[in-house]
């Protein structure tokens, strides 16, 4: 007779166990959060990763274009700007920022980390404030969008290339208004729902060594 309560019990951690086991999470309560619906969260990540893997193409080009090897740009326009030598420098910066960027997307959003990593001087093991994430991805989301406004011009205008732009070949020129629109509205998307689900998460209580700071 007192097996039947021990039944029970193991059928129900059965239940509760099944869906660790197998690697999936069903509908309802995931393991320590609010309720996530699987796909939704999918279509995220997926659109996060598009986020940091974009700019990759613009800051290679980049940085062949700081060491002087004239890969998508006529070579007598990358002497007007001085590369190799005191033009590599801006060059650079144009590399690194779109890269810094995306490692700071990584960092924070992929993840959705709610301390600082300890690699990171000063800040590491704070609590994450998800605005401060927030506003710091808003200057580049801006800019991007400045530029894909810009570049509409160009393309109703039969996809014609701007005089100012003339030392770059055709695809040169529109892959990369092809890669800041994808980056633009990846990035865009990421950090609202970045936004979204750090709200859902204090709007849901979680607490505990590892939960996210008020923003």
């Amino acid at each position: 007779m007192n097996a039947t309560p021990a039944l029970l019990r193991g059928a129900t951690r059965a239940g509760v166990d099944a869906p660790v086991r197998h690697g999936r999470r069903t509908h309802g309560v995931p393991f320590g959060g609010a309720p996530v619906s699987r796909p939704q969260r999918r279509w995220v990540r997926w659109v996060t990763w598009a986020a940091i893997l974009a700019p990759l193409p613009y800051s290679l080009s980049r940085l062949l274009w700081a060491a002087g090897i004239p890969l998508g740009i006529e070579e007598e326009l990358l002497r007007d700007f001085q590369s190799p030598g005191r033009g590599s420098l801006y060059i650079l910066c144009l590399a690194l920022l779109p890269e810094g960027t995306a490692l700071f997307t990584h960092t924070f959003v992929a993840s959705q980390t709610r301390t600082v990593p300890h690699r990171i001087p000063y800040a590491g093991g704070r609590p994450v404030r998800p605005a401060l994430i927030v506003a710091a991805l808003l200057p580049p989301i801006v800019i991007l969008a400045g530029f894909n406004a810009w570049s509409l011009g160009p393309i109703t205008d039969g996809f014609t290339i701007p005089a100012s732009n003339a030392g770059l070949p055709g695809w040169s020129f529109w892959g990369q208004v092809a890669t800041f629109w994808i980056w633009g509205i990846a990035l865009t998307v990421a950090t609202a729902a970045y936004w979204h689900a750090t709200r859902a998460r204090v709007r849901d209580g979680s607490t505990g060594p590892d939960a996210a700071a008020t923003p």
